[in-house]
């Protein structure tokens, strides 16, 4: 609200001069654009240091840059839910029908459908409801693995990490006992006998 002093000049508070200054320079900028150096005019007029106004510069690029990855983050989590609600909807499907036709009595898929539709909400909950910690740490996790390369490849590796070797027993025709042999997992494989 617009306040007069004692020698008839208005002010303003905060927000609302804010306001102003964007609807004013949206009028009588070129399609609601402003030059850098009419931007540092104007924060002179106001008595704003050139100094404050590129700490602002900084700050205003770094949330919209904020909100862009967010957006990309969101989009992700709603593209891995989506994938998630189609296998939901095919596996489940097929699991119904499949009881229906082998067991009509007794309906024994509505477990792994309770339990999955439990995973299912869950899941819902992350990629739908952005608040808390835990989408704070997605999103850093996120970030961090977008911006290192190297640490993407490592929680790959992790994640689908299994044993370099599998040790198999063959007990071959009228031999007592066979050695366990040991091959890779890259390694066809090759049976005696």
């Amino acid at each position: 609200m617009d306040v007069m002093s004692a020698s008839g000049q208005k002010f303003y508070e905060d927000e609302e001069a804010e306001q102003i200054l964007r609807v004013a320079a949206q009028i009588s900028g070129p399609e609601g654009r402003m030059s850098r150096d009419r931007l540092l005019e104007t924060a002179a007029e106001l008595g704003i240091s050139a100094e404050a106004v590129e700490i602002a510069e900084r700050q205003v690029v770094e949330q919209r840059r904020d909100q862009g990855l967010r957006a990309k983050f969101d989009a992700k989590l709603r593209t891995e839910f989506l994938a998630h609600l189609v296998s939901y909807v095919i596996v489940n499907g097929c699991m119904i029908a499949t009881n229906l036709l082998t067991s009509p009595g007794y309906f024994w898929a509505m477990w792994p459908l309770a339990g999955w539709t439990i995973g299912l909400f869950c899941h819902a909950r992350v990629a739908f409801f952005k608040a808390g910690d835990c989408y704070e740490e997605e999103f850093a996790q996120w970030q961090e693995r977008r911006e290192d390369p190297m640490a993407a490849r490592e929680d790959n590796i992790r994640r689908r990490s299994r044993p370099n070797r599998v040790v198999v027993g063959v007990h071959v025709g009228g031999r007592r006992r066979s050695r366990p042999r040991r091959y890779g997992i890259n390694e066809p494989d090759r049976f005696d006998g």
